[in-house]
């Protein structure tokens, strides 16, 4: 297993490709890398490792490459960060950051969140802490818009054709339905047979059955 660009390509880092990056997130990667790992130095964050959480997992190159096994490459992370050319911390852990050792735990997902040291991170720690509503909600990805402007089609010239034109629909739909009783009249329809009567009609109907069926 050797050393190469896949092993800081996502998921294992932010170099390399880049465009395997999670796409919400690819063109703030791309725009600004040293921006997202800033953001996220500075958010509220808890790691817990477990004692016993020794299983491989991931086999690939670029995951041995950051540690033998999950214990191994979550300890590794962390200190990632006395790296002091890596990150403006020089050394030091990030003071929003807290880390927890679980101990007989494995890789259990139940066992890790009702620990002591889980509950208080996601329930107790800062409860009464009020913190100020975010006021910078930009990204560095975010497309630059555009200012308004007047649109081409807003003219006054185009207000008044279009306005002409609902005009004059509106009157000749109008027209059309003053004119039609007019024209279509009884006076001006021929060739109406007016002698046809309905009990007429059904007697005759009748006869012509019942001699049907005597044939």
């Amino acid at each position: 297993c050797q050393a190469n660009d896949a092993w800081d390509t996502w998921p294992y880092g932010l170099n390399g490709n880049q465009s395997k990056i999670t796409p919400y997130a690819r063109k703030d990667v791309i725009a600004n890398k040293t921006y997202v790992v800033d953001r996220f130095l500075n958010r509220h964050i808890s790691y817990a490792l477990a004692l016993l959480d020794v299983g491989a997992g991931d086999t690939h190159c670029p995951a041995r490459w950051q540690g033998g096994n999950h214990l191994d490459r979550g300890s590794q992370f962390i200190l990632q960060y006395a790296n002091a050319s890596s990150f403006y911390l020089q050394g030091k852990f990030p003071p929003k950051h807290t880390l927890d050792y679980i101990a007989n735990v494995s890789h259990q997902d139940y066992a890790m969140y009702s620990a002591n040291q889980s509950i208080q991170r996601l329930f107790y720690d800062d409860l009464l802490v009020r913190y100020p509503n975010l006021t910078n909600t930009t990204n560095p990805g975010d497309r630059k818009k555009k200012p308004k402007g007047t649109k081409a089609f807003a003219t006054p010239a185009h207000e008044k054709v279009a306005i002409g034109l609902l005009a004059g629909s509106f009157g000749l739909v109008f027209l059309i339905f003053t004119a039609l009783p007019i024209i279509f009249t009884a006076d001006h329809v021929k060739n109406i047979d007016t002698s046809w009567d309905a009990q007429s009609y059904l007697s005759s109907e009748s006869r012509r059955m019942l001699v049907d069926r005597k044939w």
